[in-house]
């Protein structure tokens, strides 16, 4: 229980815009996880730490340990997504592009689980800044219906759907519709202590 509680209260500090914090109980969390054997205490601290040194403007740090999550799990989206990503905030732009261009081709196929919301917001980061339409329009169709969400999932959190809508539209020049989802998004982090 312990272990459950620091991971919450892990993603609870990323959801609310304190990497610091989230990254002391997320290590904390590691610790109790594996002394009391927990077998998903790697993965969800992994899971915390991309999370972390996203919000950070540092996820490219972490590109050699996804690109090896990428290869050993290729039919986990989200970890390709991620990745993407990663190769966005490392500045690699040719290799987010390629990422994001392979993925849009079948992406209504991505698995609709608990993850698929957060595979669909990475390719809507490197969308949005690549400033990618035909990719924008595609994850702008999937997101939409969902834009009163929040990305959270226990072990990790980010932001409001409605934020990602809204870069989305500002790509297609649908710069009303991005004003009322930026409002939007502006209001759930006001209202739920999120950065």
């Amino acid at each position: 229980m312990l272990w459950v509680t620091l991971f919450n209260e892990a993603a609870q500090g990323i959801l609310t815009g304190n990497p610091e914090q989230a990254e002391q109980l997320a290590t904390a969390a590691l610790a109790v996880g594996t002394e009391s054997g927990q077998p998903d205490a790697l993965s969800f601290y992994g899971a915390e730490m991309i999370g972390i040194r996203s919000q950070q403007g540092r996820l490219g740090e972490l590109v050699p340990m996804i690109e090896q999550m990428a290869e050993a799990n290729p039919d986990l989206v989200v970890f390709h997504a991620t990745l993407a990503a990663g190769y966005l905030q490392a500045g690699d732009l040719d290799g987010a592009r390629r990422l994001l261009e392979a993925a849009i081709v079948d992406i209504a196929s991505v698995p609709y689980d608990v993850l698929w919301i957060f595979a669909l917001a990475n390719y809507s980061e490197v969308a949005s800044e690549l400033r990618a339409e035909d990719s924008a329009l595609r994850l702008l169709e999937l997101l939409a219906p969902f834009d009163d969400q929040v990305l959270f999932i226990g072990a990790t959190a980010g932001s409001s759907v409605a934020y990602h809508c809204a870069s989305l539209e500002s790509v297609l020049g649908r710069y009303e519709d991005a004003d009322r989802h930026f409002a939007m998004a502006s209001e759930c982090h006001l209202r739920g202590g999120m950065q």
